[in-house]
This record gives C-alpha cells, structure tokens and sequence, in this order.
C-alpha cells in the first residue's frame, strides 16, 4: 500500500497535524506511553500467574498504584496500565523481593554461608521477575484495553515486540519517541515513507491498513 499525500507541505501544516497526533488521548511521548493494558483484565486472570502468592498479590499492589498515579496524571478515570508503567510495577515488585532477602540475610547465621545463601535467592529471585515479565508477553492478547479503534491494530501488534523485547531483559525499548514508533511501524508494514510526511499522515495510513 502507498500513502497518497503531498509531499511537499508548508511547515505549518506539518506542526498542526504532528500536533493533532499528540492530542491522541490514548498516546503520550513514548511508545511506552500508549494506553495499552486493561488492569480489570489483568486482575482477573493474574491468579494463572505461577509464581509466590504473596509476590503477586505485591504486583497486583504496584499495578493499582501505577493506575492511581496514572489517572491522576492523565485526569481521567481509565483502568488501564501503560507499558511503561508496567515496568515500573515489575521493577519495584522485584526490588521488594530483592530488599526481602536482604534483610533476612542481614542477621543470618553462620554467616559464612551467607554468600552462597545470597546466590541462591537471587536466582530465586530472577526467576520469579522472569515469569512475571513472560506472563504479560504470553496473555498479550487477552489484556488488551480497549482503545475503542484509535490506535492502528499495527502499532499495537508492534508493542508486542517492544513487550517481548522487555520480557528478555536486555534492554527496555518503552522509550521510544512515539513520531519514531508510528514511522518504525509504517515501515515494517512496508507503507512508502518519505521524511516529509507528517507523522499525523502516516498514523492515519496504518488505521487504514486495519487489521492487516
């Protein structure tokens, strides 16, 4: 498919459309940002979630605060959990559980096996930040917010990868600019890009892709 625009738009024009995907109320600076979790959804299939019972129930506490943060920030009552704000949740999940064992290990005897004790819980630990992260990438679909059609299907299949990418925990690509993403996108779908296009444009062309 290729995007039939003007090429050659006035700088104006340009900052109007750019300005009019920015007031996208399912979007922000990131792609990270988008508005892409349901936390009823969550809530409810999160006991499949094989991992401690008091860890999860942790989760479940930073999930609904990041929401609470969240709304207020964005001034709406939506019950959703941006990828961002997802690894937020998991990040501090994960250094309750750090911070765990190191206060039962402060006052361990004999201390002389403290070090393996700590190797061993730390790997106790990673698994269960593992399992977490892989749940989330695992149940994609079925935790999906509606967005009521505003996000193009492409850009939120696409954050699937971003999401796999996370799980792994290499790098965290939540903070990619959302101009970059919706470009990153069109390109992967192979829709013809030129630089100057506004990012508006080429948004448009992939909700017209639909569910392609």
């Amino acid at each position: 498919m290729e995007l039939s625009m003007t090429l050659s738009m006035s700088p104006r024009l340009e900052q109007r459309q750019d300005m009019e995907l920015s007031a996208n109320i399912f979007l922000g600076d990131y792609s990270g940002d988008i508005a892409l979790l349901s936390l009823h959804k969550i809530k409810n299939r999160i006991p499949s979630l094989d991992i401690d019972k008091g860890v999860r129930s942790k989760l479940v506490k930073q999930l609904l605060k990041e929401n609470r943060e969240y709304r207020n920030e964005i001034g709406k009552s939506w019950n959703c959990i941006t990828p961002i704000r997802l690894d937020n949740a998991v990040h501090s999940t994960r250094e309750y559980l750090e911070n765990t064992v190191e206060t039962a290990l402060s006052t361990y005897e004999p201390r002389n096996i403290v070090p393996r004790l700590r190797e061993i819980m730390t790997g106790k630990v990673k698994e269960q930040d593992d399992k977490i992260k892989r749940w989330f990438v695992d149940h994609y679909d079925e935790i999906l917010y509606d967005m009521d059609g505003k996000i193009p299907y492409a850009m939120v299949q696409r954050m699937r990868e971003q999401l796999s990418t996370w799980s792994l925990g290499h790098e965290n690509p939540f903070y990619t600019p959302i101009e970059d993403f919706v470009v990153e996108t069109a390109k992967a779908k192979g829709l013809f890009y030129h630089p100057s296009m506004s990012t508006q444009d080429v948004f448009d062309a992939l909700k017209e892709l639909g569910e392609k």
